[in-house]
Protein backbone atom coordinates (compact mmCIF):
# COMPACT_ATOMS: atom_id res chain seq x y z
CA UNK A 1 0.00 0.00 0.00
CA UNK A 2 1.51 3.14 -1.01
CA UNK A 3 1.23 6.26 0.70
CA UNK A 4 0.71 9.40 -0.87
CA UNK A 5 3.96 11.43 -0.84
CA UNK A 6 2.81 14.92 0.01
CA UNK A 7 1.18 13.83 3.33
CA UNK A 8 4.53 12.49 4.66
CA UNK A 9 6.67 15.34 3.48
CA UNK A 10 6.37 18.76 5.33
CA UNK A 11 5.64 20.98 2.58
CA UNK A 12 7.89 23.71 2.29
CA UNK A 13 6.40 26.22 0.01
CA UNK A 14 3.09 26.68 2.61
CA UNK A 15 2.48 30.26 3.89
CA UNK A 16 1.05 30.62 7.25
CA UNK A 17 1.87 33.89 9.69
CA UNK A 18 4.64 34.38 11.56
CA UNK A 19 4.96 34.62 15.37
CA UNK A 20 5.31 38.37 15.07
CA UNK A 21 2.82 38.99 12.87
CA UNK A 22 0.15 36.82 15.53
CA UNK A 23 1.72 39.04 18.45
CA UNK A 24 0.62 42.68 16.33
CA UNK A 25 -2.59 41.95 15.84
CA UNK A 26 -3.43 40.39 18.86
CA UNK A 27 -2.02 43.85 20.06
CA UNK A 28 -4.08 46.03 17.78
CA UNK A 29 -6.77 44.03 18.40
CA UNK A 30 -6.28 44.57 22.37
CA UNK A 31 -6.10 47.90 21.70
CA UNK A 32 -9.03 48.32 19.78
CA UNK A 33 -11.23 46.65 22.55
CA UNK A 34 -10.13 49.10 25.07
CA UNK A 35 -11.10 51.98 23.14
CA UNK A 36 -14.32 50.50 22.79
CA UNK A 37 -14.71 49.53 26.26
CA UNK A 38 -13.81 52.78 27.52
CA UNK A 39 -16.29 54.36 24.97
CA UNK A 40 -19.25 52.36 26.28
CA UNK A 41 -18.18 52.99 29.72
CA UNK A 42 -17.85 56.92 29.48
CA UNK A 43 -21.04 57.00 27.62
CA UNK A 44 -23.36 54.78 29.98
CA UNK A 45 -21.78 56.82 32.98
CA UNK A 46 -22.76 60.65 31.69
CA UNK A 47 -26.04 59.09 30.59
CA UNK A 48 -26.23 58.24 34.32
CA UNK A 49 -25.20 61.73 35.06
CA UNK A 50 -27.76 63.07 33.07
CA UNK A 51 -30.91 61.34 34.48
CA UNK A 52 -29.52 62.50 38.17
CA UNK A 53 -29.18 65.74 37.41
CA UNK A 54 -32.70 65.68 35.57
CA UNK A 55 -34.19 64.05 38.73
CA UNK A 56 -32.71 66.97 40.60
CA UNK A 57 -33.98 69.93 38.65
CA UNK A 58 -37.39 67.74 38.29
CA UNK A 59 -37.50 67.53 42.16
CA UNK A 60 -36.42 71.29 42.78
CA UNK A 61 -38.86 73.07 40.40
CA UNK A 62 -41.61 70.63 41.26
CA UNK A 63 -40.94 72.23 45.17
CA UNK A 64 -40.23 75.93 43.93
CA UNK A 65 -43.86 75.86 42.00
CA UNK A 66 -45.72 75.03 45.11
CA UNK A 67 -43.98 76.91 47.41
CA UNK A 68 -44.22 79.95 44.94
CA UNK A 69 -47.94 79.29 44.55
CA UNK A 70 -48.30 78.83 48.22
CA UNK A 71 -46.71 81.54 49.53
CA UNK A 72 -48.29 84.23 46.94
CA UNK A 73 -52.18 82.60 47.88
CA UNK A 74 -51.38 82.64 52.06
CA UNK A 75 -52.46 85.64 54.08
CA UNK A 76 -49.52 88.33 55.06
CA UNK A 77 -48.32 87.60 58.24
CA UNK A 78 -44.97 88.98 60.16
CA UNK A 79 -45.02 85.54 62.54
CA UNK A 80 -42.92 83.45 59.82
CA UNK A 81 -40.87 81.48 61.42
CA UNK A 82 -36.96 80.66 59.94
CA UNK A 83 -35.89 77.55 58.73
CA UNK A 84 -37.93 74.65 57.89
CA UNK A 85 -41.17 74.21 59.13
CA UNK A 86 -42.52 76.94 57.61
CA UNK A 87 -46.05 77.69 58.42
CA UNK A 88 -48.44 79.83 56.36
CA UNK A 89 -51.36 82.24 57.58
CA UNK A 90 -53.79 79.75 55.84
CA UNK A 91 -52.95 76.32 57.64
CA UNK A 92 -50.41 75.07 55.07
CA UNK A 93 -46.95 73.52 56.77
CA UNK A 94 -44.34 73.12 54.71
CA UNK A 95 -41.73 70.47 56.86
CA UNK A 96 -38.71 68.49 55.60
CA UNK A 97 -39.01 64.66 56.41
CA UNK A 98 -35.67 62.66 57.70
CA UNK A 99 -36.88 59.16 57.57
CA UNK A 100 -35.34 56.63 60.12
CA UNK A 101 -34.70 53.49 57.71
CA UNK A 102 -32.19 56.09 55.93
CA UNK A 103 -34.31 56.41 52.93
CA UNK A 104 -33.64 60.50 51.54
CA UNK A 105 -35.16 63.42 53.26
CA UNK A 106 -37.80 65.39 51.47
CA UNK A 107 -40.60 68.09 51.80
CA UNK A 108 -43.59 67.62 52.82
CA UNK A 109 -47.09 69.88 52.62
CA UNK A 110 -49.67 69.42 54.95
CA UNK A 111 -52.76 70.97 54.20
CA UNK A 112 -55.20 70.83 56.84
CA UNK A 113 -54.19 67.47 57.47
CA UNK A 114 -53.91 66.20 53.98
CA UNK A 115 -49.95 65.72 53.26
CA UNK A 116 -48.33 65.61 49.69
CA UNK A 117 -44.84 65.19 48.95
CA UNK A 118 -43.63 67.92 47.54
CA UNK A 119 -39.85 66.99 46.50
CA UNK A 120 -37.12 64.28 47.07
CA UNK A 121 -33.73 64.36 48.40
CA UNK A 122 -33.73 67.12 50.04
CA UNK A 123 -30.77 67.88 51.88
CA UNK A 124 -31.31 68.87 55.49
CA UNK A 125 -28.22 71.27 56.08
CA UNK A 126 -29.51 74.84 57.21
CA UNK A 127 -27.21 76.35 55.26
CA UNK A 128 -28.11 75.26 51.63
CA UNK A 129 -32.01 74.20 52.53
CA UNK A 130 -33.42 77.35 54.74
CA UNK A 131 -35.87 80.00 55.01
CA UNK A 132 -36.31 83.49 56.20
CA UNK A 133 -39.14 86.77 56.46
CA UNK A 134 -37.46 89.99 55.66
CA UNK A 135 -38.72 93.20 54.56
CA UNK A 136 -42.00 91.98 53.54
CA UNK A 137 -40.20 89.28 51.64
CA UNK A 138 -39.99 85.79 52.06
CA UNK A 139 -36.76 83.84 51.19
CA UNK A 140 -36.54 80.37 50.27
CA UNK A 141 -33.53 78.47 49.55
CA UNK A 142 -33.89 74.72 48.46
CA UNK A 143 -31.02 72.33 47.66
CA UNK A 144 -31.89 68.38 46.21
CA UNK A 145 -28.64 66.05 46.33
CA UNK A 146 -29.31 62.93 44.58
CA UNK A 147 -27.67 60.37 46.54
CA UNK A 148 -25.04 57.50 45.14
CA UNK A 149 -22.22 56.80 42.15
CA UNK A 150 -22.80 60.31 40.19
CA UNK A 151 -24.56 62.53 42.46
CA UNK A 152 -26.25 65.53 41.19
CA UNK A 153 -26.86 68.88 43.09
CA UNK A 154 -29.17 71.74 42.17
CA UNK A 155 -30.36 74.90 44.59
CA UNK A 156 -32.97 77.45 44.09
CA UNK A 157 -33.23 80.77 45.99
CA UNK A 158 -36.76 82.06 45.87
CA UNK A 159 -37.86 85.11 47.07
CA UNK A 160 -41.47 85.76 47.21
CA UNK A 161 -43.93 88.65 48.61
CA UNK A 162 -47.43 87.31 49.73
CA UNK A 163 -50.02 89.12 48.60
CA UNK A 164 -51.57 92.06 50.13
CA UNK A 165 -54.20 92.59 52.93
CA UNK A 166 -57.43 93.82 51.28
Amino acid sequence: MAMNSRFMKPALDQKGFSLVQLIIGMAITTMLGTVITVSLWQSINIDGASNKHMLALNQVDNAVFYLNRDVQMSLPSDTYSSGFPLTLQDGITYSIVSPHDGSPAYLQKNNNGTTQVIARYVNTDPSLTSSFYNDGKLTITLTITTGGFLSATESRTLVVMPRLNQ
